[in-house]
């Protein structure tokens, strides 16, 4: 298990919650703690998602339960809800942290204490020096950015994670690993995104980024019949799936292999 200690600049002492890896509550004596059920685990993962916002009761019952709440669900969120409560207490964070309202309920979580929140600290960080010139830097940032995330996948992460919420972790997750690859482009190390940009295209077949960033890769690295070759099958996959012709990014990666 991470134990989310010891990151870049301090950054990793006070996490006390987990929401990119099984969701859990840290105990004060460092362990770990999970909600037993995984309805339980989706509330307490909507919630710290939306960390000192109010979540009315209505979107927490269609969030744990999709589109087909049981008549119970009212009564079971409660009962969820004061579950979670003795969860915190149990891991000495305090019940008073999960607050009602008439209609609604929201968990507080200060800065820092939420891995995701690391995690967006770091990314940041990582973006703006990249932005301002140290590649090195950046890619350092950046790296320890996705050590925070499990296999640097989302379809790892919690599967009781509604929807929307997935989607939201995946575009955190795609521009992240976006700014990584640049960074380590633009250090001279091509070699080093080879392997996630073979993976990515791999798992996102149609995502012509990935694509466009693997041929300049390749072609960085010296490796310019692959990345020939990359651009030959991107074309033929988009064609079939989607009878279309590369965009602006495939041509102009393509186009760069071409000239050297």
């Amino acid at each position: 298990m991470r134990q989310y200690v010891r990151v870049v600049g301090g950054l990793g002492h006070a996490v006390r919650y987990r929401v990119l890896d099984a969701v859990a509550v840290r105990g004060t004596d460092g362990t770990w703690r999970e909600a037993p059920t995984a309805k339980q685990r989706t509330l307490l993962a909507s919630l710290l998602l939306r960390g000192n916002e109010w979540v009315a009761v209505g979107r927490l019952i269609e969030m744990v339960w999709g589109g087909h709440p049981p008549r119970s669900a009212p009564g079971n969120l409660k009962t969820y809800v004061w579950r979670l409560r003795s969860l915190l207490v149990q891991a000495g964070q305090g019940g008073d942290r999960l607050e009602s309202r008439p209609g609604g309920y929201r968990l507080v979580v200060e800065p820092g204490e939420l891995d995701l929140y690391v995690f967006q600290e770091l990314a940041d960080r990582g973006r703006r020096a990249l932005a301002a010139g140290d590649a090195t830097e950046a890619g350092r940032l950046l790296t320890t950015a996705l050590s925070l995330w499990p296999a640097e996948s989302v379809d790892t992460s919690p599967e009781m994670l509604p929807e929307t919420d997935r989607d939201h972790l995946r575009e955190l997750l795609r521009g992240t690993q976006a700014a990584l690859v640049e960074a380590e482009l633009a250090a001279g190390r091509p070699d080093s995104t080879i392997t996630l940009l073979r993976r990515l295209v791999a798992d996102q077949p149609l995502v012509e980024q990935w694509w466009a960033m693997l041929i300049r890769a390749l072609a960085l690295a010296g490796r310019r019949a692959e990345a020939i070759i990359a651009y030959q099958r991107v074309c033929r996959l988009l064609d079939r799936e989607l009878g279309l012709t590369p965009g602006a990014l495939l041509r102009d990666a393509y186009g760069r292999v071409l000239v050297g």
